[in-house]
């Protein structure tokens, strides 16, 4: 499987990619997907601006490894190219 991070939007530090746990759907074995909530998207914030998003060379880009999440990426299944950065679930909105 070739999966791929799916930038939704970027501005500076901030940006927000398609959960690769869930795929982007919002659910995750029987329930909501416990990395993004339900909400399909995470949002990255990097310590520098326009820092390059790639996926996971752990997990490849899926979000998980083994039985559960990837315990590099979180389940997000794309980190920063380099640098510091935090992980926040993103709020639906609409």
């Amino acid at each position: 499987m070739n999966l791929k991070v799916v930038v939704i939007e970027k501005q500076g530090k901030v940006t927000i990619v398609k959960c690769g746990y869930c795929r982007g759907g919002g659910s995750a074995g029987w329930g909501k997907c416990s990395v993004c909530g339900g909400v399909g998207v995470i949002t990255l914030v990097c310590e520098e601006p326009e820092t390059p998003i790639v996926k996971c060379g752990y997990c490849g880009g899926g979000g998980s490894a083994g039985w559960g999440k990837c315990s590099v990426c979180g389940g997000v299944g794309a980190v920063p190219a380099f640098g510091k950065y935090k992980i926040r679930r993103a709020v639906r909105t609409g």
